[in-house]
């Protein structure tokens, strides 16, 4: 699209144009993660910096993120919504795969 953009522009603004982007490129690799997307750059090293995980911890994350991904494979989202309310079965079973334990410490549990 921007290529086709810059194509239609005389060659002095395809000039001009090609600057500006570098420019906000430029900038957008000083600015916050945030800034950045404003400005059309994805700095996703600077969207979470810290803390820096272990391989081993990003082994265990990659299980659990599959593990969550398969089950909420069979959650039926949208009766949720509906209902406006989770499950017990499902608050239990999310307990079960150990996410409540995530956010949730050990002692509100039960």
């Amino acid at each position: 699209m921007r290529a086709a953009f810059l194509r239609a522009l005389p060659l002095r603004s395809q000039h001009i144009q090609i600057r500006l982007l570098q420019t906000a490129a430029e900038a957008a690799s000083t600015v916050s993660y945030t800034r950045g997307l404003f400005l059309g750059v994805n700095n996703a090293e600077r969207a979470f910096p810290y803390p820096k995980v272990s391989v081993e911890e990003q082994e265990t994350l990659q299980l659990l993120v599959t593990s969550v991904a398969k089950y909420f494979e069979n959650v039926d989202s949208k009766q949720i919504d509906e209902k406006k309310k989770i499950p017990d079965e499902t608050l239990n079973e999310l307990k079960e795969l150990g996410l409540f334990g995530l956010q949730i410490e050990e002692q509100w549990m039960d």
